[in-house]
């Protein structure tokens, strides 16, 4: 038996007073001498009568009534009972283990490991247990079958040995997307058992529910930093049977320092250029909040190691803050250098920074119409504008004969194709072609052209349409912001397209077509669509039903127009490899393969088929990716991006035409290591078990949960209301029995 207020006990003491002071023979102790009765003999009085207790039965029943009170104040339970209750209910357990890059700060992953290692151990025989590690995706290393084939004794071994070999990698912390796969996991199960106990025992689920035998619980092991993502239970209905038990590890050594390249935006090419070219790259510092110093050194280094003394800077950055600082190239015998090194926290693992200066690329463009590159009513004229070179995109654009099909060397080689005339049979199958292989081709329908070709292009041969010259003019609506090409407008300060004015337009209407490929990026106000979209294999056909220029509208001449045509160009290849820099976990898109590449690679492929012996010779020719610590892998034909970079460091892909280097690096919200308040989960809905309560809180809020379900104490103060009834109903008894004795006398 256990107290809540165990100091009320100490009042059981208090019932050997008066017995002890009824014990006590006390003789008086002054002396007053008379004279009258000096010459008498001393006769004391006589007391072993009042030495002797005349009535145990009394005795005892009013001393019980005491204790029984001061063990009503002293509130009991009993936590054997507790204990012997619970053993019919057992659990099922979802632990999640952290295993992103923050847990990588000095013994965080080996606390981790002890700390699953200890609820495992504890967990009694009833309970059923999965281990889950996640980043920023979930893999699982012990399921709950695993678990339920071993026996109790073995299951603590199983899991050591599971845990043995895992390590923290360099993802991100995607916390919510843990969350919400450990609550679906654990809702389903329960689902499907609760299914089943329903057809079994023929009952409804309200009356399993009300004999559920397991309950759920998600426990997550984690730092709890606070850079790790929690959009995914933003939108999530969590499920009120499950609960989250947090047990987060700590460090001791707080100060965490991190760097990140800022990126520059396209407009700003011109500068990066000038900066590789000598001048500066642009470095963002962090330093948590709480950090113990505030001076840290940032030098270029190489795969050996710093360069010289010469290339490290001294920054300052207090605690809590960050600070742009701008970094020289190294020169001269140091150009080498491919990474920045931070130096100065208490934790390394971000403090490194890879960087691989961008590339320039050769883009074409083909170009199907007969204007004049010069005349400024043409369309010609402002996209040539608007997609110009710069220092890391050369653009070539290519007049091509509307009744010529595209040949296969232009697949690869041709990053956009632009039809401003109708045409012919042939060209238009092997733009279906050229369209389905990745491409990207873009139909601009202008006054009195044929749209037969725009139809079938866009899988419709009922395409039906004809020309609005407005008498105001239009607008366009309805635009789709979470789609590529109007992304970079999603921010409400550029999302308003009601100054850019259509005076023609073509009004379009779709027969049969395949709702699954085709829709509509944007509307005119009238209601007619302005863009389509049709997605064949791995590219698309776009249809404009008005044109850019001047007299067709003000497209051409608003702001919105060079970065609305740079990202149709960037459909196929992505914006993303201009910067030759991109994090942990993010899919890194390959660069196009030439056809010559393409033939190369088949060719290695039919040599390996003819002799699979001899294949360390034909893997030279194919597309080969080489990750930062030499170790090489093929890309496959159909491959469009590279998935698995989960390293840290500069990597490199060839192929038979292209050499490119780039960089993958830590993601900069794994250096954000304060603590997360565990309230943020509340606020999401995340219904929380004890979380982060210390454990003296969490012993006594279970002992005030036992004791007022239990509540002993009303029993003992019913004991002691009936004894003290029958120990009045025994004295007056007694004290009528004396009396009628003495009259009797």
């Amino acid at each position: 038996m256990s107290f809540l207020a165990p100091l009320f006990v100490a009042g059981i003491l208090t019932v050997s007073l008066p017995i002890f002071f009824h014990l006590i023979r006390r003789a008086p102790r002054g002396r007053v001498e008379f004279s009258s009765l000096m010459f008498l003999s001393p006769s004391p009085p006589r007391i072993t009568k009042r030495s002797r207790i005349d009535n145990w039965l009394l005795l005892l029943l009013r001393g019980l009534i005491l204790c029984l009170l001061a063990l009503a104040f002293a509130r009991p339970f009993l936590r054997e009972a507790a204990d012997a209750s619970s053993e019919g209910m057992g659990k099922r357990v979802a632990i999640l283990l952290d295993a992103s890059a923050s847990m990588r700060r000095e013994k965080l992953f080996d606390e981790a490991r002890d700390e699953i290692q200890r609820i495992v151990e504890n967990a009694g025989p009833r309970d059923r247990i999965a281990i889950f590690a996640f980043d920023d995706r979930v893999r699982e290393v012990v399921g709950f079958g695993d678990l339920d084939e071993a026996p109790p004794a073995q299951r603590p071994e199983l899991v050591r040995s599971r845990l043995k070999d895992l390590e923290p990698s360099w993802g991100s912390t995607n916390l919510g997307g843990a969350l919400v796969y450990a609550a679906d996991v654990l809702d389903s199960l329960d689902s499907a058992a609760r299914s089943a106990a329903a057809e079994r025992e023929g009952a409804t689920a309200e009356e399993v529910d009300a004999k559920r035998s397991e309950a759920l619980e998600i426990v997550l092991v984690s730092d709890l930093a606070s850079g790790s993502a929690l959009e995914a239970l933003a939108t999530y209905d969590w499920p009120k049977d499950v609960q989250l038990d947090v047990e987060r590890v700590r460090v001791d050594k707080t100060t965490n320092a991190g760097l990140t390249v800022l990126e520059k935006q396209p407009e700003e090419a011109d500068e990066e250029a000038e900066e590789k070219d000598g001048k500066a790259l642009r470095v963002l510092v962090t330093n948590d909040e709480g950090s113990s110093t505030d001076t840290f050194r940032l030098a270029w280094a190489d795969a050996n190691g710093p360069i010289g003394s010469a290339n490290e800077s001294t920054i300052q950055v207090p605690a809590g803050e960050r600070r742009v600082v701008s970094i020289p190239f190294p020169g001269g015998e140091t150009a080498s250098a491919d990474r920045l090194v931070l130096a100065g926290d208490d934790h390394d693992y971000d403090n490194t920074f890879y960087y691989a200066a961008p590339q320039a690329e050769d883009v074409t463009v083909l170009y199907v119409g007969e204007e004049d590159p010069k005349d400024t009513n043409a369309l010609r004229f402002y996209a040539e504008i608007a997609l110009s070179s710069d220092p890391l995109r050369r653009v070539r654009f290519v007049t091509h004969a509307a009744s010529d099909p595209m040949l296969e060397t232009d697949d690869a080689s041709t990053e956009l194709v632009i039809i401003a005339q109708p045409v012919s049979e042939a060209l238009e199958k092997s733009l279906m072609r050229y369209a389905a292989g990745g491409g990207t081709v873009l139909v601009v329908l202008r006054e009195n052209d044929p749209i037969d070709a725009a139809g079938r292009l866009l899988g419709t041969e009922n395409l039906r349409s004809h020309e609005i010259r407005a008498d105001d003019y239009a607008m366009l609506v309805d635009v789709d912001f979470s789609h590529p090409i109007f992304a970079p407008f999603k921010d409400p300060r550029f999302a308003d397209f009601t100054q850019v004015r259509f005076w023609r337009h073509r009004e379009l209407s779709l027969g049969t077509f395949d709702e699954g490929r085709v829709r509509a990026l944007a509307k005119f106000d009238g209601g007619s669509p302005a863009l389509l979209e049709r997605t064949t294999g791995s590219g698309r056909v776009l249809v404009l039903a008005s044109g850019w220029s001047p007299r067709d509208s003000q497209l051409a001449l608003s702001t919105k127009f060079v970065p609305l045509i740079s990202r149709i160009l960037e459909l196929r290849r992505g914006a993303s490899r201009r910067l030759a820099a991109f994090h942990v976990g993010q899919a890194i898109p390959l660069p196009v393969r030439t056809a010559a590449a393409r033939t190369n690679e088949k060719t290695s492929k039919d040599d390996d088929a003819k002799d699979p012996v001899d294949s360390a010779s034909t893997l030279e020719k194919r597309a080969t990716l080489t990750r930062p610590d030499g170790s090489e892998s093929p890309i496959a034909d159909a491959d469009t991006s590279i998935d698995d970079a989960r390293t840290p460091g500069i990597y490199r892909f060839d192929d038979a035409s292209t050499s490119w280097r780039f960089a993958v690096n830590l993601d900069a919200v794994e250096s954000t290591t304060r603590p997360l308040e565990v309230e943020a989960l509340e606020a999401r809905g995340v219904v929380l078990e004890g979380a982060l309560e210390d454990p003296e809180l969490k012993e006594q809020k279970l002992a005030l949960e036992l004791e007022q379900s239990q509540k002993i104490w009303k029993w003992l103060l019913v004991a002691a209301l009936g004894l003290a009834i029958l120990e009045t109903w025994l004295a007056g008894r007694m004290t009528r029995a004396v009396e009628a004795n003495e009259v009797t006398a």
